[in-house]
């Protein structure tokens, strides 16, 4: 067999196919056996019409020897997209002339959409800023400070108000310049920043003492309509917490001291800082490698497959967490053309670091070797309770070992760069690359399925 391909437009080739009368000839026996068994025939049992009959019945040799050439077309196209080295990422226009057909050779084109190839500049140079895998001091006294407000109580004050101060509030509001007042409470209790009721309010409250009033507009998602808000503020709050002593720790905590709380904290913490910071990294590679790419590149093919995963991925995940659609959406804030779009924008993403990774294989000569393909085997037939040697057999029969090989070059690609992208956390201090691999296990690098917040 020999294949030539010639470059057209838009990202596509077009495939010659010469495959030699004696290279095809066991393929061509083995269909014409294969439709005879399926012909039927009157006068013959099923599976039992001579070759030499169903000949007859199509009008002689060379009429059948073309129908079989066209059964056996998609056959020759694999192998000729094998033998010339592309990647088609759509269904193939064949071009078969019955009148170019010699008994010595069988000859067809074949025009295809193939793989965008990107140019990525200097990968290696990329910079991400991630959270710090590290427990910081002021993360321990949050938390320190959130248990010991539980234990505090609320005093009144006689100051203005300020942010997380608590405020005893007489609220009213009136539709239109001629609406009727409705009070929503006399006394209420309502914390200053926390947008617990309508979004202005706390912006109008932060400098009133007791006596003291406001009025805005505000039209709240809930009515969609303008609104005339007045809120009297009755009293003003802090809440007082207990002083943080080695004697409230051992009637509080199961330590005995402050300090032993505190390194108790940060051994707690620290084990999520990491798993966050890992994540964290993986993301922001992913999503600088992509902005290396350019967006002509990401072609409605690419980014329909790479969505139809997404949202298969997705749909998966909810199942097994038993939660509905409209429930899921109703708890993240989201419409459902919301989460299409943003579907929709992590496919291209995908698509885009698809494309980077297969270009840093192919800029720094990452292919994978024989060993490579090996231990990838052997954990990929671990995961799927099943053996190395069948899972490559399952694989190359479904032609689809140069995918595996592939993907696999993708994944150590990714490893390449990972290994050579500064990453820094939010204060600009290099981050220890030991601690991000603490513990991590196996993940899919250039494929985010979990989405993100989607699912």
């Amino acid at each position: 067999m020999r294949a030539t391909t010639q470059e057209l437009e838009d990202f596509r080739v077009k495939l010659r196919v010469e495959v030699d009368a004696a290279e095809a000839e066991p393929t061509l026996q083995d269909l014409k056996k294969a439709m005879a068994r399926q012909a039927r025939l009157p006068g013959f049992r099923a599976g039992k019409v001579p070759v030499k009959v169903l000949e007859a019945r199509m009008g002689g040799a060379d009429a059948l020897r073309l129908e079989v050439i066209r059964e056996a077309l998609p056959n020759f196209y694999s192998q000729g997209v094998q033998d010339a080295g592309i990647d088609p990422i759509d269904t193939a226009e064949l071009d078969f002339d019955e009148a170019q057909q010699t008994p010595e050779l069988i000859v067809f084109e074949a025009t295809v959409l193939v793989r965008p190839e990107a140019t990525v500049s200097s990968p290696e140079k990329l910079s991400v800023t991630v959270p710090s895998p590290l427990v910081g001091d002021d993360e321990i006294e949050a938390q320190i400070a959130r248990m010991r407000e539980a234990d505090g109580v609320l005093v009144e004050v006689a100051r203005a108000a300020a942010d997380g101060d608590f405020t005893v509030l007489s609220l009213s509001a009136t539709v239109g310049e001629e609406g009727e007042s409705t009070s929503l409470g006399e006394e209420m209790s309502y914390q200053v920043g926390s947008g617990s009721l309508v979004p202005e309010l706390d912006e109008h409250l932060v400098g009133l003492e007791a006596g003291g009033s406001t009025t805005f507009t505000s039209s709240p998602a809930m009515t969609g309509v303008e609104m005339t808000w007045t809120a009297v503020v009755n009293a003003v709050k802090e809440r007082q917490l207990p002083d943080l002593t080695d004697e409230w720790v051992a009637d509080n905590t199961e330590h005995d001291s402050v300090g032993a709380w505190r390194d108790a904290l940060r051994e707690q913490m620290g084990p999520m800082k990491i798993v966050q910071a890992q994540f964290a990294v993986g993301d922001a590679i992913r999503k600088a490698v992509s902005e290396l790419v350019e967006d002509d590149l990401v072609l409605d093919q690419l980014k329909n497959a790479e969505l139809g995963e997404r949202v298969e991925t997705f749909n998966r995940q909810l199942q097994q967490q038993g939660i509905p659609l409209e429930r899921y959406l109703m708890m993240v804030g989201m419409s459902q053309e919301q989460l299409v779009e943003q579907l929709q924008s992590d496919a291209a993403t995908g698509v885009k670091v698809d494309l980077a990774l297969r270009a840093i294989a192919r800029d720094n000569a990452i292919t994978p070797t024989e060993d490579d393909i090996d231990a990838e085997l052997e954990k990929s037939a671990s995961r799927l309770g099943s053996s190395m040697d069948v899972l490559r057999q399952q694989i190359e029969k479904a032609g689809r070992m140069g995918e595996f090989t592939g993907e696999l070059a993708k994944s150590m690609a990714y490893d390449w760069l990972y290994e050579r992208v500064t990453i820094t956390d939010e204060m600009g201090i290099p981050v220890d690359r030991a601690l991000l691999k603490a513990n991590q296990a196996d993940h899919d690098h250039d494929h985010d399925h979990d989405h993100g917040g989607t699912a």
